[in-house]
C-alpha cells in the first residue's frame, strides 16, 4: 500500500472529490484535503506532506502565497492547479 502524503487543496469540493477519487484509483489513499489557503498552511506545519496540489484562487488567500508562506518551512513539492486564462 502506497503510505505518500498528498495534500489538495481547493475551494470546490467537485474538485477535491474528483482529485481525491483519481488519487485513489492511482493507490493513493493517505490524502489530506484543504478548502482554503490558511487551512493548508496550518495541515503542512502538522503533517508534512510529500506532495501539495495547489489551487491558485482561494477564497482568503492566493494559492501563491500559501506557496510562499509554505517555503518558509518546507521544501515539499507543490503543483499548481488553476483554471486561470492567464
Amino acid at each position: 500500500m502506497n503510505e505518500y502524503k498528498i495534500m489538495i487543496v481547493d475551494d470546490e469540493p467537485d474538485i477535491l472529490n474528483l482529485l481525491e477519487k483519481a488519487l485513489n484509483i492511482e493507490g493513493f489513499f493517505n490524502i489530506i484535503r484543504a478548502e482554503n489557503g490558511l487551512t493548508a498552511v496550518d495541515a503542512c506545519k502538522q503533517i508534512s506532506p510529500d506532495i501539495i496540489i495547489l489551487d491558485v484562487m482561494l477564497p482568503d488567500i492566493d494559492g501563491y502565497e500559501v506557496c510562499k508562506r509554505i517555503r518558509q518551512f518546507s521544501h515539499c513539492p507543490i503543483l499548481f492547479l488553476s483554471s486561470k486564462n492567464d
